[in-house]
């Protein structure tokens, strides 16, 4: 494999950089295609963004359930349901982001509620999928 030098002040490094394609070669054989596999273990990590419109239950599951909004991803690579975790980015301190809900190897749903409706429209959900490799 061909080694290539850039010289630093050629790149900005505050820019974003989109990389496509595979790297390989790493330890364990680590490899990045959307998601990262070691042997058996599948990982994928990334982002989601509530909708800008939420629902509202009134009353019925109390205050702080009050407006709920769900969002779902794709997941890739797993060859069964993995385990999926979620933390939303809010400065609603109310806020609580759910776990998957809805999960299979394919796709993940998670919901947001608030008891005010702004704290769960437009915000981003970091989400994490682990799980057997397929």
């Amino acid at each position: 494999m061909a080694l290539t030098k850039i010289q630093a002040e050629s790149m900005n490094l505050a820019d974003t950089y989109a990389f496509t394609g595979t790297v390989s070669g790493l330890v364990g054989s680590l490899s990045y295609n959307g998601g990262t596999t070691l042997g058996n273990l599948r990982i994928q990590a990334g982002t989601a963004t509530l909708p800008s419109s939420s629902t509202d239950t009134g009353s019925t599951y109390g205050t702080g359930a009050r407006y709920y909004s769900t969002v779902a991803v794709t997941l890739s690579g797993f060859a069964s349901t993995p385990t999926v975790y979620a933390q939303g980015s809010t400065s609603y301190h109310e806020t609580v982001v759910s776990d998957a809900y809805s999960v299979s190897a394919s796709s993940a749903t998670f919901m947001a509620h608030s008891s005010r409706s702004a704290g769960v429209q437009d915000h981003t959900i970091f989400y994490l999928a682990i799980g057997k490799a397929s």
